[in-house]
């Protein structure tokens, strides 16, 4: 297993200090928009960091849905050239796409014609990201108002749709146990898993006593999950929390592998 952590530029070398294997950054860092000369600095204090960047989570501009009877296409192949592009030039290999608003069903446009645009938005992504050597998973977020994607066998499905290496299934632990959902979910997804997410809340709550990260242990166990796990919380007390979670990664998913067939 690696482990990682959701962090922002200012907190990368407090990860690496405290051990982590790598961070993922949301791409708005990457000022996609932005001219190249813009992007430079970033980049430079990117490749000097301890830790690699190895993962991503592709967030959209909030006015540039891939759903609805108004998608800007040749904005949105731009865009994701040009994230896709400077994410592979800084060592990047994982992307997470999560389906929240930007993959909203807008008033007036049937379930079936949005899905469809969201395969297609996938579409673009997966030959792009064939092209720079990225990884893309779909991350299910069930909530308040239903997504196209609400749950990891939706993921799944999409992926299967898409039939193509380069897209997979990114399960986040948090959303699927808030949901009421199971974690065994991911067995089934294993042919398609690109990375795990787990809330540092749910390993602190946790802890030595199992509960949902022990079922997540056990769900990985079954699908024979080597790969990425990263941890997300909101560091108000940065290497304290990072340590902690990092302590409780190692306890579930390295230390202790066979507690995961008790």
């Amino acid at each position: 297993m690696r482990f990682g952590c959701c962090v922002g530029l200012e907190l990368i070398d407090v990860a690496a200090q405290v051990g982590y294997d790598f961070v993922e950054l949301p791409s708005s860092l990457l000022l996609q928009e932005d001219p190249e000369a813009c992007f430079g600095p970033v980049a430079e204090q990117l490749t000097a960091a301890p830790i690699g960047a190895e993962v991503w989570e592709l967030r959209l501009p909030a006015d540039l849905n891939v759903c609805g009877p108004a998608v800007d296409w040749p904005r949105v192949s731009r865009y994701v050239n040009t994230v896709f592009r400077r994410i592979a030039a800084i060592g990047g290999t994982m992307v997470g796409f999560p389906c929240g608003e930007c993959c909203d069903v807008p008033a007036g446009t049937a379930k079936a014609d949005a899905l469809g645009q969201l395969c297609d938005f996938l579409r673009v992504c997966g030959a792009v990201a064939r092209g720079q050597g990225l990884v893309i998973g779909i991350e299910s977020l069930p909530g308040s108002r239903p997504h196209l994607v609400n749950s990891i066998p939706e993921a799944m499905e999409l992926a299967r749709r898409m039939n193509t290496p380069e897209i997979g299934v990114l399960p986040n632990c948090s959303q699927v146990v808030g949901a009421g959902q199971s974690l065994l979910d991911i067995a089934d997804a294993a042919a398609w898993l690109t990375h795990v997410h787990v809330s540092a809340t749910d390993l602190e709550a946790d802890a030595d006593q199992g509960g949902h990260v022990q079922e997540l242990s056990r769900a990985l166990r079954l699908a024979d999950y080597s790969g990425r796990i990263v941890v997300q919380g909101d560091w108000s007390s940065p290497r304290e929390e990072m340590e902690d979670s990092l302590g409780a990664l190692r306890h579930w998913f390295q230390d202790n592998q066979e507690e995961w067939n008790a």
